[in-house]
């Protein structure tokens, strides 16, 4: 009875202390904050724990992303790869542009749930990832550490459907 006491004791250890090792394997530096457009702020691990995500950098006076957001919009292929435990979307744009850009899109929709505003700006926050910034929409896909694995200009990078699926 002992010998099964201890057993499960080191087991329950052993499991706290890998999922303790689970969260702190996002940098603090790259949790950056989020502002949804309630008013609401929290991390960026909060909404996203333990999944790659794609962070779409975008602003509502940029015609192209506008016309890849209502494409993320009406695309349920796009949105079906994000709805699962594997992947997560978000677009970022600066804490001022949050409303524009989400009155830009169906509410409720895929585009207005997904959208966040930054205080710092999108180059500062590309650059946390290791990305240098120079055109929008630039889309990145982070993996589970914070580490950047993918990322293209103007469009969804490919390893974002082996990653997802």
């Amino acid at each position: 009875m002992k010998k099964c006491f201890l057993s499960l004791l080191f087991l329950a250890s052993f499991a706290s202390a890998a999922a303790l090792a689970s969260d702190e394997a996002f940098p603090p530096d790259k949790n950056i904050d989020l502002l949804k457009l309630d008013g609401t702020s929290l991390k960026l691990t909060d909404q996203f724990k333990g999944q790659y995500i794609v962070l779409d950098f975008s602003a509502p006076w940029c015609s192209y992303c506008v016309e890849l957001g209502h494409s993320h919009d009406s695309n349920p292929d796009i949105q079906s790869m994000f709805n699962g435990e594997k992947c997560s979307f978000a677009t970022l744009v600066l804490k001022r542009e949050l409303q524009e850009w989400v009155n830009i899109f169906t509410a409720g929709g895929f585009m207005a749930v997904n959208s966040f505003g930054v205080g710092a700006t999108l180059k500062t926050i590309a650059g946390k990832f290791g990305f240098t910034l120079e055109y929008i929409p630039s889309l990145l896909v982070i993996d589970r550490e914070g580490k950047l694995v993918a990322s293209k200009v103007g469009e969804m990078p490919s390893e974002v459907e082996q990653l997802c699926r």
